[in-house]
């Protein structure tokens, strides 16, 4: 008698859907029905829950350009601001506005009038690279420049201000130069509206800054320039767990059926998907290899049917978790097509990504930076979803303009959730199937209940001692956690939190924890918490970046003290990399196809497991350290490590920054940075209860 065998694959017919279109028009442009009622919002907080490609960002750019004088748009990812800069022109074009794009375009500055009075509407993006590229160009710093920026374009009918969560940090801890005069400039302009897309991805440390940052902006004064926040989201978010007030949530309505063109419009076609299960993550060569598979036969297929498309689309779209799978898989795909295959990692420069997507791309391969980012239109689909959302969102990358195949790699206890809930099923509509993986998947989680907890007040603490720190370098850390918790700033505070959780908290030395988070919080200037980052020459694309010292493990790499570089490299260098952190520059000739291995051995005074260590503690810990690694690069870690926080303890999320270590041939893993909080936080939730 033959044993029944798991299947090896699910096919099933995902049913695309159409959104209600409303009775209003915008010149030739018909408005969706969720489009309207963003259009018509009226809260000052607003929520807006709308599929990956439905039109979301026409809604928050209307509303912004009918209502206020200043629209800021907060992105999660450069690559999405880049995309949505291009975007955003057309859309305006569209509605008949004259749109003047101010990014590093030399071509977009050489058509600019003299007269800023002329303009209609102004798109500025203001990111890191756009900084540093302004700062270079004026010989000045980063903060003069953004500045300088703001005033050509003082007298402009509406600002669109394209920024991400790191430059507003910065800005609201006086880090740049005339931080105070930027805010007043776009505060004179009158009503601002901002808007945070892609609220999902925000997650921990990075959540907290979030919401702290928005809580200043809008109940710190009396009379806030900020009048309205729109979240927009992908994916269903729950808005009150993180603020106390009313929230107006919009959410796109779509049918999966019955329905005319002149009732809705087509958002999503049809997908034939096939869903294959893996160990967990596409890592290993066999699992490299099946993707390998797979995506070839998908091409050769297209190729043998002839199948008639633009030279913009793109045949096979290939997204993976990991880097280093990324770039083995890109290799294998040389070497089989020769031709026509490009990637889209960290690793690739911007400019070399807009190339990829603009030229005759047969098979591009990438990671989460294509996520959410680089708008392009692709006719099939392969990758891997360890959790519900990336799920979803990378789903939402094909059957866009047409029908579609797509394969997934998925963890094989979640595939047989699915297997289950698909059972006896050849196609689900678009809402029930999203609701099966929802079900059947891990959801990554995002800590809202640490960014309403008393951390958020030392946060808010961290910044104004930040700002204060930059008026009086001399001033100690007893007299600055004085000053921030004195009367001055209480009145502030009262506005922001509850009464008596500010009488609760300070002054903030009655916590040992919450007075060392918020000297963290003085000294880092990252909205992510990240670690300190590197200069990084990239050999293969002759260019500049930086990367963590945490990620650096990923490349094949060599570790230059600044003496030691030579003077052509020297003459490429970027006037802003002033090398503040580290005296090394990191030659990174290419991604390490070998997992390298580098892993801390710490003695057993350690293993305080509820105890936020000082970086110069944990150091004085290691007693071995096993590593394939350039010694060097250890001791820019261990330098890393030593200016920062970590706390041991057992693995919660890979998505924390952490080390994994051993302590008496044990296994932990070290949180660090802001993540050591959050960590002990979670580990402490009975005694730092949320406070909203």
């Amino acid at each position: 008698m033959a044993l029944n065998k798991e299947p090896k694959e699910l096919s099933v017919k995902v049913k695309g859907y159409a959104l209600p279109y409303s009775t209003e028009h915008i010149g030739s442009i018909r408005l969706l029905e969720f489009q309207e009622r963003i259009r018509h919002a009226k809260e000052r907080l607003v929520l807006l829950n709308a599929p990956t490609g439905s039109g979301k960002t026409l809604a928050y750019l209307l509303h912004g350009i009918e209502n206020f004088s200043t629209t800021i748009i907060l992105y999660p990812t450069k690559e999405l601001m880049e995309d949505q800069a291009k975007n955003i022109v057309k859309l305006l074009n569209n509605l008949g506005r004259q749109v003047t794009e101010v990014d590093v375009d030399e071509k977009n500055e050489s058509t600019r009038s003299n007269t800023s009075n002329e303009f209609d509407v102004v798109l500025l993006v203001a990111n890191g690279d756009t900084l540093r590229y302004w700062a270079d160009k004026e010989e000045s710093s980063e903060g003069k420049a953004f500045l300088n920026k703001l005033k050509e374009f003082t007298s402009c009918k509406h600002l669109i201000l394209l920024t991400n969560i790191d430059i507003l940090y910065l800005l609201l801890r006086s880090s740049f130069f005339a931080s105070s005069e930027i805010f007043r400039i776009v505060a004179s302009r009158g009503k601002a509206l901002l808007v945070v897309d892609e609220f999902h991805l925000y997650f921990g440390f990075s959540l907290l800054v979030l919401v702290t940052a928005i809580k200043l902006l809008i109940y710190a004064t009396s009379n806030p320039f900020i009048q309205r926040v729109i979240f927009s989201s992908a994916t269903s978010v729950d808005l009150s767990k993180v603020f106390n007030e009313k929230i107006e949530v919009i959410e796109a309505k779509y049918y999966s059926s019955d329905y005319t063109e002149k009732e809705a419009r087509i958002s999503r076609f049809d997908t034939i998907l096939k869903i294959r299960p893996i160990d967990y993550l596409v890592y290993s060569e066999s699992d490299i290899n099946k993707v390998l598979s797979e995506a070839v036969a998908l091409y050769n297929d297209i190729t043998a049917r002839n199948v008639n498309l633009d030279k913009s689309t793109i045949n096979v779209l290939i997204i993976l978790n990991s880097i280093i799978s990324c770039e083995a898989l890109y290799k294998k795909l040389l070497s089989n097509l020769k031709n026509g295959v490009k990637r889209i990692s960290s690793y690739v420069p911007r400019k070399e990504r807009r190339l990829y997507t603009s030229y005759e791309t047969k098979i591009l391969v990438g990671t989460s930076a294509i996520e959410v980012g680089i708008d392009f239109d692709s006719y099939s689909l392969v990758f891997e979803a360890s959790d519900a959302y990336s799920f979803i969102q990378r789903f939402g990358r094909v059957s866009r303009k047409r029908c579609g195949e797509a394969i997934v790699f998925v963890p094989n206890y979640s595939f047989s959730k699915i297997k289950d809930k698909l059972s006896g099923k050849n196609e689900v509509s678009y809402s029930e199937f999203v609701k099966i993986i929802e079900d059947s998947m891990f959801k990554s989680k995002s800590y809202e209940d640490f960014s309403v907890s008393q951390f958020a007040l030392a946060l808010v603490l961290g910044i104004f001692a930040a700002i204060e720190k930059r008026i009086n370098r001399e001033i100690d850390e007893s007299e600055l956690s004085q000053l921030v918790s004195s009367d001055k700033y209480k009145e502030i505070y009262r506005k922001i939190f509850p009464y008596d959780v500010v009488e609760k908290t300070l002054p903030i030395d009655k916590d040992f924890i919450l007075k060392r988070f918020f000297m963290f919080s003085v000294d880092n200037v990252s909205a992510r918490g990240n670690l300190a980052s590197i200069p990084c020459y990239l050999e293969e694309f002759d260019t500049f970046t930086l990367v963590s010292i945490t990620d650096l493990a990923k490349f094949d790499f060599e570790l230059k003290e600044k003496s030691e570089i030579s003077s052509d490299l020297k003459k490429k260098l970027p006037c802003s990399y002033t090398f503040e952190n580290t005296n090394q520059l990191a030659i990174v000739h290419k991604i390490s196809l070998e997992k390298a291995k580098h892993q801390f051995h710490l003695d057993s005074s350690c293993i305080e497991l509820k105890k936020v260590l000082l970086g110069k503690h944990i150091i004085g810990c290691v007693t071995n350290v096993v590593t394939t690694l350039d010694q060097k690069y250890i001791e820019e870690l261990k330098k890393a490590i030593l200016s920062s926080y970590g706390v041991i303890g057992f693995e919660e999320d890979w998505r924390l920054t952490h080390l994994k270590v051993k302590v008496d041939n044990r296994d932990f893993v070290l949180y660090l940075g802001a993540d050591a909080f959050l960590y002990y936080y979670l580990e402490n939730k009975n005694k730092y209860k949320p406070i909203n």
